[in-house]
């Protein structure tokens, strides 16, 4: 069973057998928070420098940027699904966190070239601006690495009805929560919320904001995130080590559920066809 608890620092709390999943925000000082998210800070930039890759067919310059990091805790309320967790799996306390960075630099396969004639030739900008949210799960005194997943949200091949193509300047913004829409990679920036799965001891529902990575960096690009809710199953081997995986089986991947509820909703009626 696991028990949440939403923190900016490290706490431990005991785990009740067969008790709902519980988040609450217990007050810390400015210092205290202070030194837990430098701590984290230290782990994710030696982490994203080593672990951000380059496709060997990415012909564009490497720049910095392919190796940068959002910390999705940085300068959020202590109240805010953004900051660090104290999650007890089992009896063991560990920090969760979640951070989004570009695992693989690379071109996007039908991108209009940067040297075409046309306005929206930017595969670099593109291949660039791609981001995946990382889950992280670490010791809470030594912040060594004990599991990490990334939340994977997949393309949907299909155009919508009508369209010959995916252009970011052609969105239609009666229906922005919809994944035929991108253009470019999705670019995961947000932690939304964090719930539990009625009846899944060992998982957790977390939902994410993405944007288009062929969006332009500009003030209204927030305006366009799309929503999707993971369901994260937290298994242990033989050896007892944690393993997080994501499971797509009845959400789907990519989906549109924008909140914990909606898909919880599907995961129930998912339940009641399998029994």
């Amino acid at each position: 069973m696991i028990r949440l608890i939403l923190i900016c620092a490290l706490i431990v709390s005991p785990i009740m057998a067969n008790a709902e999943l519980k988040v609450r925000f217990p007050s810390f000082s400015a210092a205290e928070m202070m030194a837990a998210r430098k701590a984290l800070d230290e782990f994710f930039s030696g982490y994203v420098e080593k672990y951000s890759k380059v496709d060997v067919s990415y012909s564009y310059p490497v720049k910095s940027i392919g190796r940068e990091y959002l910390p999705l805790y940085w300068g959020v309320p202590p109240s805010s699904p953004e900051v660090a967790y104290d999650l007890t799996l089992d009896g063991k306390a560990y920090i969760m966190a979640v951070i989004s960075f570009n695992p693989l630099l690379k071109a996007e396969p039908h991108c209009i070239t940067n040297d075409s004639a046309l306005p929206n030739g930017h595969c670099e900008w593109i291949a660039r601006r791609r981001s995946v949210c990382h889950v992280f799960l670490l010791e809470p005194k030594s912040f060594d690495l004990q599991a990490v997943a990334a939340l994977n949200v997949e393309r949907d091949p299909r155009l919508l009805p009508g369209k010959k193509s995916r252009t970011y300047q052609d969105i239609d913004e009666k229906i922005i929560n919809e994944p035929r829409q991108l253009e470019g990679w999705p670019a995961c920036n947000k932690l939304l919320a964090v719930g539990s799965v009625k009846g899944g001891a060992n998982s957790l529902l977390l939902s994410i904001g993405y944007k288009d990575s062929a969006a332009p960096a500009n003030k209204s690009e927030d305006e366009y995130v799309l929503r999707m809710t993971v369901k994260l199953d937290f298994l242990k081997d033989d050896e007892g080590r944690v393993k997080i995986v994501q499971d797509d089986a009845c959400l789907g991947n990519p989906n549109t559920y924008a909140t914990i509820s909606a898909a919880r909703a599907i995961l129930s009626s998912c339940g009641a066809k399998n029994r």
